[in-house]
């Protein structure tokens, strides 16, 4: 947020606040600074490169419904929704800034293996880079260990399917 905006929003404060006090509308000016509070406070910032592994028969209904040119295309599609959906769901914001995703970078290499039973498992390694605020309580979780941080935010709160290991910090590709 930047100071114009601060600045106007706390005249607009001032003034319901200086034409009457009814409890609705101080309850909504202390809502709205509550929220600017949080949205100014300090941020940790993680880059990390994970290797998320994806199973096809559990997939396979959303990816076809993305009628992408190969599976693979379709597959990467829902694995950025699914963390995206979930980073707005958990409070997580994308470094790049509104309207980013939170992977930074989507690598179009994949490995893919077959399973018992004929089904096929994926490994897609992905760069997520995102700002998150650790005053949140997050129960159990180690705010210093980004996969703790990474599992409980996107896979315990945001609902992404899969399982993934960190696989060494982002050096650019």
């Amino acid at each position: 947020m930047n100071d114009e905006i601060m600045a106007n929003q706390l005249r607009d404060w001032a003034s319901l606040l200086g034409n009457g006090r009814r409890p609705d509308v101080v309850a909504g000016v202390i809502a709205g600074m509550e929220q600017i509070a949080k949205d100014l406070d300090p941020k940790v910032r993680i880059r990390e490169r994970i290797v998320l592994e994806r199973r096809w028969y559990e997939d396979r209904e959303y990816v076809e419904s993305r009628k992408a040119g190969n599976p693979i295309e379709g597959w990467m599609r829902q694995i950025r929704e699914e963390f995206d959906e979930a980073a707005s769901s958990s409070g997580v914001f994308a470094y790049q800034g509104e309207g980013a995703s939170v992977i930074a970078h989507l690598s179009e290499h994949v490995t893919v293996s077959c399973c018992t039973g004929g089904d096929m498992k994926a490994s897609f390694s992905r760069v997520l880079y995102f700002l998150y605020q650790p005053n949140e309580f997050i129960p159990g979780v180690a705010h210093s260990d980004p996969t703790d941080v990474i599992d409980h935010l996107f896979f315990t709160v945001g609902d992404v399917a899969g399982n993934f290991h960190v696989s060494g910090l982002y050096k650019g590709e």
